[in-house]
């Protein structure tokens, strides 16, 4: 079967041949890359992935305008540093795949995400290690009494030496929001009544031992990989597209979107992995540096896979 790809940019002529050769190697995958001068509704319509410079969207508003009306399909791409320009694009687009352009990585990474969607799975820490890996670590987060002590103590089992002085710091507020989501916000009953998001943060969960979110680190020399888990899966695409430019919290939302906020904000890369009713996984990238201007500056990505139901 043959995938046609929408690949729409100023740059196009010098990209898509690199992106048609990384898929020589992958042989049960047939990809088309088009990228018309001419565009036409059909264009839109009959392309599986749309593929979207955003820097040439702003240049070519109206004749791009219908690539939006495809928002399964849509992806875009960006010079994306600034957190805050990465806020404008998602409030605006809610664009499932956001990526932050860097030359040829960018283009691995879209290769990734192609290739993931077409066979319906999920990016995992490995997608983004390059071998060796350092160290790895696995933790079971059972309760949330004394979390942070739990997070410095598997933090401990790394190395950050390399890294500026407040990158533990940074570490710590990723983790604690995104594990306190996992306990608080994930867990429903056989009903998918929500068990605890309506409790106070300063009230102890425990996990129902069947159900244990997980987090797991991965490093290599250049970064660091967070895979944190819980087994509900019940956060959705609307939650994410209220929340995750917002950092909204309110008492009777339990902070749900607080963490994504963080996360975000901090992160190069945010991967949401769904399995609706079964899993969720937040995977966040944070490459290492020794000062801070140069983590600050590094390009940011944004992407939500939802695996399709069978």
């Amino acid at each position: 079967m043959l995938h046609q790809v929408l690949f729409l940019s100023e740059n196009s002529n010098n990209l898509v041949p690199t992106l048609e050769n990384l898929f020589e190697d992958q042989k049960d995958l047939k990809m088309r890359f088009i990228f018309p001068e001419t565009l036409y509704k059909t264009d839109f319509a009959e392309s599986e992935f749309i593929i979207l410079d955003y820097d040439y969207y702003l240049k070519n508003k109206e004749k791009l305008q219908p690539a939006f009306q495809y928002p399964d399909k849509l992806s875009i791409f960006a010079t994306l540093t600034d957190h805050n320009q990465m806020n404008e694009i998602l409030k605006s687009t809610k664009v499932a795949h956001l990526f932050g352009m860097s030359g040829t990585h960018t283009l691995q990474d879209i290769k990734a995400y192609l290739v993931a969607s077409l066979k319906n799975e999920f990016w995992t820490p490995e997608t983004f290690i390059n071998p060796p890996e350092t160290v790895r670590t696995h933790s079971e987060i059972k309760t949330s009494e004394n979390l942070n002590q739990q997070i410095e103590l598997i933090l401990g089992k790394h190395d950050l030496s390399r890294t500026f002085d407040e990158f533990k710091g940074i570490l710590i507020q990723i983790l604690n929001e995104t594990i306190t989501n996992a306990l608080y916000n994930a867990p429903v009953d056989a009903s998918g009544k929500f068990l605890h998001r309506h409790k106070s943060r300063r009230d102890t969960v425990i996990s129902d031992e069947k159900k244990i979110p997980t987090l797991d680190i991965v490093e290599d020399a250049d970064k660091i990989i967070l895979s944190i888990k819980d087994f509900y899966g019940t956060l959705t695409k609307e939650v994410i597209d209220h929340y995750i430019t917002h950092g909204e919290v309110t008492e009777k939302d339990g902070g749900a979107g607080l963490g994504m906020f963080i996360v975000l904000k901090h992160a190069h890369k945010v991967i949401i992995n769904v399995d609706q009713g079964k899993m969720t996984e937040f995977i966040i990238v944070l490459h290492k540096f020794k000062r801070f201007y140069h983590y600050q500056t590094l390009e940011k990505s944004y992407h939500l896979y939802q695996r399709k139901q069978s």
